[in-house]
């Protein structure tokens, strides 16, 4: 399992984003096991998970305007670890 963390922009509203979010999600037949918005006080983050690597890179370039990220999740808990990463995204094998 994968987790991509995006941010949603301020610009935007929070049923517009999930819009987008969804309708990709959609057309795309993923179906992230986590859903949820990670705890950051000064920004509005989300995380992701998909099965696979692909699925996980693929979303991220599709939303890397949201500052998509991938991690590996750490192994005793749903917390990523930090991993290396390009500015915008890089998939964690």
């Amino acid at each position: 399992m994968l987790l991509v963390e995006i941010e949603k922009p301020e610009n935007v509203t929070l049923a517009a984003w999930f819009s987008e979010l969804r309708g990709w999600l959609d057309d795309n037949r993923c179906e992230p096991t986590i859903f949820a918005q990670a705890n950051r006080l000064d920004r509005l983050i989300y995380r992701v998970s998909f099965d696979t690597a692909e699925q996980a890179q693929q979303f991220a370039s599709r939303f890397s305007h949201y500052a998509g990220t991938v991690r590996s999740p750490t192994a005793g808990g749903d917390a990523p670890a930090e991993a290396e990463t390009t500015s915008r995204a890089k998939a964690i094998a």
